[in-house]
């Protein structure tokens, strides 16, 4: 999609965070990238780990953008929200634990999505990617904007409503 990823050198790190949660939810934005998330975290923290990708025509520029690819933190009204940074020639993976009860809400650009273990709503939005949620059992709200994404649901408890466009269903 630019220069650097066609002509630059792919350069790779992994950054890990983790937050005390005392929110009662979660909300991720990710322009690039895939988004896991697992209800598993069982000592009321938000643990983050993030594995960066940067095409650079250089070691320095490399560095530059992988400090610059760091997500912001703050509350977004009773939710914990972390969104990273759009960069070009560059994309961040996010896998994310959090207390099972945390209502999820994750929107991901250009990457898959995969949430498990909630025990809320999660409402997910995959502009070009795939979803695939298991074992929630709060109300579910899937949107897929893609005509090739697919979307897989296993062990649902809760209500799910799928909405866009999507070529598989399971």
């Amino acid at each position: 999609e630019n220069l650097d990823e066609l002509l630059g050198d792919k350069h790779e790190s992994d950054q890990n965070v983790d937050f005390a949660f005392d929110a009662g939810g979660l909300s991720v934005v990710n322009p690039r990238g895939d988004v896991t998330i697992s209800g598993t975290s069982d000592d009321n923290r938000i643990h983050i780990a993030i594995h960066k990708q940067v095409f650079a025509s250089s070691d320095s520029d490399a560095d530059k953008k992988a400090k610059q690819l760091t997500p912001t933190t703050g509350a977004a009204g009773s939710s914990f929200a972390l969104t990273m940074p759009a960069i070009d020639g560059a994309r961040s993976d996010l896998m994310i634990t959090v207390p099972s009860t945390a209502a999820t809400m994750v929107t991901a650009n250009r990457g898959d999505i995969h949430v498990s273990a909630i025990k809320a709503a999660v409402n997910v939005t995959a502009n070009r990617g795939d979803v695939e949620l298991s074992a929630i059992t709060g109300q579910t709200t899937a949107h897929v904007n893609n005509h090739s994404s697919s979307i897989t649901a296993r062990s649902m408890d809760g209500a799910i409503v799928i909405q866009g466009h999507a070529q598989d269903l399971t």
